[in-house]
């Protein structure tokens, strides 16, 4: 990433811990709460914030503190590592002594928990529908539940290709990689 990037790359950051406002040092995770985190919080305007915004604040942040929680340990540091105190995927490697892909997995595993376990509060803060999100092939599929069958009966230490073929060809569903079946399996 460029060296002056964004700090404010979403509302993880924008309610949680900008390095560039001081504040722990980035080293003193182990150290650190989530409410001290919180704590050190800032305001993007200039302005002093209603009693109505204070209140909707404090409610966005109790709602992902819960949801922070819910993280396995490496999750939770990842992301108060690249969010919060704003490290980039090579600190965080160095550090961790981890590979960066890794890295990624960890990243894009804890954001779609982070997704699925706000994704009611969400819904009722914002009015934000599930039409705004991705579809699974499958699950739109009419023929769900006979996919379904043929990825529980597939040999674990086979390749998804057989499926793939099968799905294709049965229920004209076009599958480009064998992640979108996983994925079906894993989450729906």
């Amino acid at each position: 990433m460029a060296k002056n990037r964004l700090i404010f790359q979403n509302w993880l950051v924008e309610i949680g811990y900008d390095p560039k406002l001081g504040g722990p040092h980035k080293n003193e995770i182990e150290q650190i709460s989530i409410d001290e985190l919180f704590e050190s919080g800032f305001d993007i305007s200039q302005e002093q914030p209603s009693s109505r915004q204070i209140n909707r604040r404090k409610i966005i942040e109790q709602a992902v503190k819960a949801a922070l929680e819910k993280l396995t340990d490496d999750e939770h540091e990842f992301i108060i590592r690249f969010y919060f105190m704003g490290e980039k995927y090579i600190e965080i490697a160095e550090k961790s002594e981890r590979e960066i892909y890794r890295l990624v997995s960890l990243h894009n595993r804890a954001v779609k928990k982070l997704k699925n376990y706000l994704k009611k509060f969400v819904k009722e803060q914002f009015a934000v529908t599930e039409d705004s999100q991705q579809v699974c092939l499958i699950c739109d599929s009419p023929y769900k539940k006979e996919i379904d069958k043929l990825i529980l009966m597939r040999d674990p230490k086979s390749t998804w290709k057989h499926i793939i073929q099968n799905v294709s060809k049965s229920y004209n569903i076009k599958i480009k990689s064998p992640q979108i079946l996983i994925g079906h399996e894993k989450y729906h």
